[in-house]
């Protein structure tokens, strides 16, 4: 991604995630990448049952986030996106567009 490839320290990026839906694994790349490409502290947001990216989505806008990745399952992604959307910001954050699913839940014909 261009963006992560130009970044400055002084941008940061924030994390919502859903918990029961990403690994260690995805945190560990997730800040490697980002370090090694010249972000700064990544604020991470975890979703919860009560919650599930509404109040964080409005955190990482207020702590002017550069960038805003969702990661769990399609509700994250969906209220991470709805929320962003919904924010009174001049410049909102990016959310990247790229979703990719680790299981498919059925086959589809292409």
């Amino acid at each position: 991604m261009t963006s992560v490839e130009q970044a400055s320290p002084s941008r940061r990026c924030a994390v919502i995630y859903n918990p029961t839906k990403v690994s260690d694994k995805f945190h560990a790349l997730v800040e490697e990448s980002l370090q090694r490409n010249g972000w700064g502290n990544t604020l991470w947001l975890e979703t919860s049952a009560e919650d599930p990216g509404r109040a964080m989505t409005k955190q990482a806008v207020a702590e002017h986030v550069d960038l805003v990745i969702g990661a769990g399952g399609d509700g994250t992604i969906r209220y991470v996106a709805d929320s962003l959307a919904l924010q009174p910001s001049r410049r909102p954050p990016r959310l990247p567009a790229t979703v990719r699913k680790t299981r498919p839940r059925r086959p589809t014909l292409r």
